[in-house]
């Protein structure tokens, strides 16, 4: 992940114009105006640039294997629904095509077998 491009996000001042574009476009039945709000939206980001850059992710086996090693630790102990979350977690990060992302897959059915959920478990 690359984090020297990112920026926090946007400060007291932009929020502060933002809500106050959004009251001001009120529209008499308490809706708002949302071609006023968007117009507003655009011009302000135009202006300002955008408001808060993300990094972008990419998948990586080494923490799919951490996590759904740490799952297959929880599993043993019987803590199903801990160890789901680290499965889903492991099927995140895995990439595309790998056997991480296979063995993650093949753990959470496990997972959602032994409570039943036997629909779950084909997905």
């Amino acid at each position: 992940m690359n984090s020297a491009a990112v920026k926090s996000g946007p400060g007291p001042e932009t929020v502060a114009h933002l809500q106050s574009t959004f009251s001001r476009n009120m529209k008499s039945g308490g809706e708002l105006d949302l071609d006023a709000d968007a117009l507003e939206l655009i011009t302000f980001v135009e202006t300002h640039g955008q408001l808060d850059k993300t990094p972008e992710l990419t998948k990586s086996n080494a923490p799919a294997a951490e996590h759904r090693s740490a799952g297959n630790r929880l599993y043993r102990e019987r803590k199903l629904n801990q160890a789901l979350v680290l499965y889903n977690e492991s099927i995140c990060h895995a990439e595309a095509g790998s056997d991480q992302l296979a063995m993650g897959y093949a753990n959470r059915s496990a997972v959602y077998f032994e409570q039943g959920e036997y629909e779950f478990a084909l997905y």
